[in-house]
C-alpha cells in the first residue's frame, strides 16, 4: 500500500471525506490511482471490524481485485462472489460484480450491513445492457452504508453525485482529478507524414479524401519496427476484428523476436509454472500461442480461453510481453499500462454501423499508454486507412460524453418489487432512479420553452374580420343549394341513361351534359370549401392576418411537441413498469390488482429470459429432455441472435426449437400489445451443438475444431448457460412441489455435466 505521505492531494482528499462520513464520488483518468483511495479506507475499517464492499462490472476485474485485497489484507480477510464462484461469503471484505449485490439487495440477503460499498467504474451505469444493475444497487442500498463511486474522466460527475445524495439523504462530494499520471501525446501516421501530431495527420487525411485524392496508409509491422527503434515499446496495438488480431500477431512474429535468452527461459519457465494450475482442456489453446509468447508478443481478445487471456496479461504485466495485439477488451478494467498504444483503426462496426471511436471509447484504450514512475509521457498513434470513408473525430479529453442513464426494469426485478412493497413504494423507486433524476432538469427546460411558446401564441394580434356571418351564411346557403340543385339534374341524367331506348346520339348528349354538370358541382363544392379563403381576397387586413395565421400555426405545432415530449417523461417509466405489469398478468403471474400468482415464484428467481424460461417450466417443457438436449436449449436462451452467421443445429431436434420459438413469439405477441415492441425472448441456436457436444462430454479442443467457434465464444456461452441452469436448480429445490418433478434430477445431471474447471473465470 502506498504511504499517505505519498498519495496525490485527490487520493488524501477523497479517503478523508469517506472517513468523514461523506459519500464520494471519484473522476480521474485511467491510471491515477483510483485503488489507492479504497485501499487506505478499507484496512481501518477491516481492522476496526467493518465490512466493506467492492463491486466491478467484469468477473475478471474482480478476481485481480480478489487476488489484490488479498495481498493487502490477508487471504483470510477476502471473499469472493460471483456467478461463477463464491469464496469465502463470510470475509469482512466481500468482492462481487454489480449484479450479484443488486440480487441480494431485491432478495434482502445483504446481511450484516457493509460501512460501504465501493462501485468501481460506476460510468457503467450508462450501459444499455447492464447499466440498471448499478441504478437498482444504488437506489435499493441502505442509506446508512457509505457508498465510493470511481469513474473515468466524465463531465458530469456533479450530476451523478447530486443524484445519489438526493436519494440517499446523505451529502454525497465529487472528487475530481484533471491531470494523468503520465501525460499522452497524440499521434497519427500514414506514408505521406510517418508519425506526426495527430490533427495534422487527420486534417492532412481529410483534405485529400474531399479532394479525392488517396493516401497510403503504413503496415502494423512498419509501425511496430519505427516504435522498436524509437525505444517506445512495450506497446498495445487495438483492434477491432479478432481474426486480425491473431494474424497480425503472427505476421509479426515471423521476422520479429523481441525477447533476448535470459527472458525466454523465464517466460517459458513462467509458462510452465502457469499452466500446472490450469484445467487440461485450456492446455492447447495456450500451447497453441506459446511460439509467440517466448518472442515478446501477445494476442488477447474475447474469443480466448480465459486462462489464455490471464497468462497475456501476467506476462505484460512482468514487462515480458513487448507487443501485445488485442480488442477492446483488453482496456476493460484490468490495469494493463504500456508505454505506447496504436490504434490500426478509430472506425469500428457497432452491430449495425461503422462509427468512429466515441470521445469516452478511445481514451479508455489510449488511457493505457504511459506507464506510472516508468514513462514521462504516454504515447498514442492512430494508423489512419484510405478504406476508412468516415470522417474521423477530434479527440479531446475535455469534452467526454456525459453519463446517461439506460435505466430499464426487467420482469425479475418487476416481480421482486412486487412481492416486497406497496404500489406507492415502488413509484417512489421508479422516481428515485437516475433516468427520472436526470430528465427533471429536461422537463424544467421544456417546461420554461413550452411557457415562451404560448406567451408567443396569446401575444399574437387578432383581427375582426370585415365579412359578416351573416353575409357568410348567405354565400354558404346559395352555394349549398347550388350543389344540390346539381346533383338532382345528375340523378336525372343517370336514369335517363338507365334507358335501354336511347340512340346513340342521345346518349352522347347526356353524357356530354353529365360532364358539364359534374364540373359544375366540383366548382361549388371547392368555392364552398374556400368560402373563408375567398371571401378573405377582398379584406383590407389579409397580408398580416395570414402571417398571423402561418405563425399561430407554428407555434401551435411547437406547442404540441413540446406537450407530447412532456407527457412522455412524465409517464415514460410508469408506462413501461404498468406495460410491463400487464404482461405477467396476461401470461397469469400476476391478478389486475399486481397480487402475485404462482408462476411469479418462478420468474422472481430468474434472471436470464425470465418469462420464456417460467413458461417452458410450467408447461413441463424440461421434464421430457435429455442432459445435453436441456444444456443445448439453455445455453442458447438469452443469447442475442448473430444475423451474420447460422443459426441452424445439427444436433438439436427441429421439433424442440419450434416449440421453444412458438412459445417466444406468443410472448412478443404478447409484449408488441403492451410495450409496443417485443423486448425478451432472445435466442441464438448457433451455439446449440457446442453445448450439445460439451454436455456429452467432448473436449474443447474438438468442440472448436468440428463448430469453427472460438474456443472463448464457446466458454461464454456454456457459462451463461451453467448460469441458467444453477438458477433452475434453485427454482426447482424451493418452489413448492417442484423437488419431485422429474424435470429437478435432469437439471441436476445437466449441470455436474456442464460445470467443469475450465469454465470458472476464478484464478487464484
Amino acid at each position: 500500500m502506498i504511504p499517505r505521505e505519498k498519495l496525490d492531494k485527490f487520493q488524501i482528499e477523497a479517503i478523508d471525506y469517506l472517513k468523514n462520513g461523506y459519500n464520494v464520488v471519484v473522476s480521474a483518468p485511467t491510471g491515477t490511482g483510483k485503488t489507492a483511495i479504497i485501499d487506505h479506507v478499507i484496512v481501518d475499517w477491516i481492522n476496526q471490524g467493518e465490512r466493506v464492499i467492492y463491486t466491478g462490472p467484469l468477473k475478471a476485474l474482480c478476481n485481480q481485485k480478489f487476488r489484490d485485497f488479498g495481498k493487502l489484507l490477508g487471504q483470510e480477510n477476502v471473499g469472493l462472489i460471483t456467478g461463477d464462484e463464491v469464496v469465502n461469503e463470510t470475509a469482512p471484505m466481500l468482492v462481487m460484480t454489480t449484479e450479484v449485490l443488486r440480487n441480494m439487495l431485491q432478495e434482502d440477503t445483504l446481511y450484516p450491513l457493509p460501512k460501504m460499498v465501493v462501485f468501481d467504474e460506476i460510468h457503467y451505469i450508462a450501459d444499455e445492457q447492464r447499466g440498471a444493475a448499478w441504478e437498482e444497487s444504488i437506489v435499493l442500498l441502505p442509506n446508512e452504508t457509505l457508498i465510493l463511486g470511481l469513474s473515468a474522466t466524465v463531465p458530469n460527475a456533479e450530476e451523478l453525485a447530486t443524484w445519489i445524495e438526493i436519494i440517499k439523504g446523505r451529502e454525497t462530494v465529487v472528487v475530481k482529478h484533471h491531470e494523468r499520471a503520465v501525460p499522452l501525446k497524440m499521434f497519427g501516421i500514414i506514408k505521406e507524414t510517418g508519425i506526426a501530431p495527430l490533427n495534422k495527420v487527420r486534417r492532412i487525411v481529410e483534405r485529400n479524401k474531399s479532394r479525392k485524392k488517396l493516401f497510403k496508409a503504413v503496415a502494423h509491422t512498419e509501425i511496430i519496427s519505427e516504435l522498436e527503434e524509437k525505444g517506445l515499446l512495450p506497446a498495445l496495438y487495438f483492434l477491432f476484428n479478432r481474426r486480425k488480431v491473431e494474424a497480425f500477431a503472427r505476421e509479426l512474429g515471423t521476422y520479429k523476436n523481441f525477447s533476448n535468452n535470459q527472458e525466454k527461459r523465464t517466460i517459458r519457465h513462467f509458462i510452465n509454472s502457469y499452466i500446472t494450475d490450469v484445467p487440461e482442456d485450456a492446455i492447447p489453446f495456450i500451447e497453441k500461442m506459446c511460439p509467440l509468447l517466448v518472442r515478446g508478443i501477445g494476442y488477447h481478445h474475447a474469443g480466448l480461453v480465459p486462462h489464455a487471456k490471464r497468462l497475456v496479461e501476467m506476462l505484460f504485466e512482468r514487462r515480458l510481453l513487448k507487443v501485445v495485439y488485442c480488442t477492446s477488451t483488453f482496456a476493460l478494467g484490468v490495469n494493463m499500462p504500456a508505454r505506447t498504444v496504436c490504434f490500426d483503426s478509430v472506425i469500428k462496426f457497432d452491430g449495425t454501423t461503422f462509427r468512429p471511436l466515441k470521445n469516452i471509447e478511445f481514451f479508455q484504450k489510449a488511457g493505457r499508454a504511459g506507464r506510472r514512475g516508468i514513462d514521462k509521457e504516454g504515447y498514442v498513434i492512430v494508423r489512419f486507412d484510405p478504406k476508412d470513408h468516415e470522417e474521423i473525430p477530434v479527440y479531446d479529453e475535455r469534452h467526454l460524453e456525459p453519463i446517461e442513464s439506460a435505466f430499464r426494469l426487467s420482469y425479475n426485478s418487476i416481480v421482486n418489487l412486487l412481492d416486497r412493497e406497496p404500489y406507492e413504494r415502488i413509484m417512489q423507486f421508479l422516481n428515485s432512479s437516475l433516468w427520472s433524476f436526470q430528465h427533471e432538469s429536461e422537463k424544467e427546460e421544456l417546461k420554461s420553452t413550452l411557457m415562451q411558446y404560448k406567451d408567443k401564441l396569446n401575444a399574437l394580434p387578432s383581427f375582426t374580420c370585415e365579412y359578416s356571418e351573416e353575409l357568410m351564411d348567405a354565400r354558404k346557403a346559395e352555394l349549398e343549394a347550388l350543389i344540390q340543385k346539381d346533383q338532382n339534374i345528375l340523378s336525372s341524367i343517370e336514369e335517363a341513361l338507365n334507358s335501354q331506348d336511347l340512340s346513340n346520339r342521345k346518349r352522347r348528349r347526356l353524357m356530354e351534359k353529365k360532364k358539364a354538370v359534374v364540373e359544375e358541382i366540383i366548382r361549388s363544392e371547392y368555392a364552398l370549401k374556400s368560402l373563408h379563403l375567398e371571401t378573405c381576397e377582398f379584406c383590407v387586413h389579409k397580408v398580416q392576418c395570414r402571417a398571423v395565421e402561418r405563425k399561430k400555426k407554428y407555434y401551435s405545432k411547437k406547442i404540441a411537441q413540446l406537450e407530447r415530449k412532456l407527457r412522455y417523461l412524465d409517464s415514460y417509466l410508469i408506462q413501461e413498469f404498468e406495460g410491463k405489469c400487464k404482461v405477467l398478468q396476461e401470461l397469469g403471474h400476476c391478478d389486475s390488482e399486481l397480487n402475485l400468482k404462482f408462476g411469479a415464484e418462478i420468474v422472481k428467481r430468474l434472471h436470464i429470459e425470465e418469462l420464456l424460461v417460467t413458461e417452458l417450466v410450467l408447461e413441463g417443457f424440461l421434464d421430457r429432455l435429455e442432459p445435453e438436449t436441456l444444456g443445448a436449449v439453455l445455453t442458447c436462451i438469452g443469447r442475442e441472435p448473430d444475423r451474420l452467421k447460422s443459426n441452424k443445429s445439427k444436433y438439436l431436434n427441429r421439433k424442440i426449437k419450434k416449440e421453444i420459438e412458438e412459445l417466444a413469439d406468443f410472448i412478443k405477441e404478447i409484449e408488441e400489445r403492451y410495450l409496443g415492441a417485443p423486448v425478451s425472448c432472445q435466442i441464438n441456436w448457433g451455439f446449440a451443438d457446442a453445448a450439445y457436444l460439451w454436455t456429452q462430454g467432448e473436449d474443447l479442443a474438438q468442440i472448436v475444431k468440428k463448430t469453427g467457434m472460438y474456443e472463448g465464444d464457446i466458454i461464454s456461452s456454456l457459462r451463461q448457460g451453467l448460469d441458467l441452469c444453477k438458477q433452475l436448480k434453485r427454482v426447482y429445490a424451493e418452489v413448492p412441489g417442484f423437488r419431485e418433478m422429474p424435470a429437478y434430477e435432469n437439471i441436476k445431471e445437466t449441470y455436474d455435466r456442464m460445470e467443469k474447471p475450465i469454465l470458472r473465470e476464478f484464478s487464484p
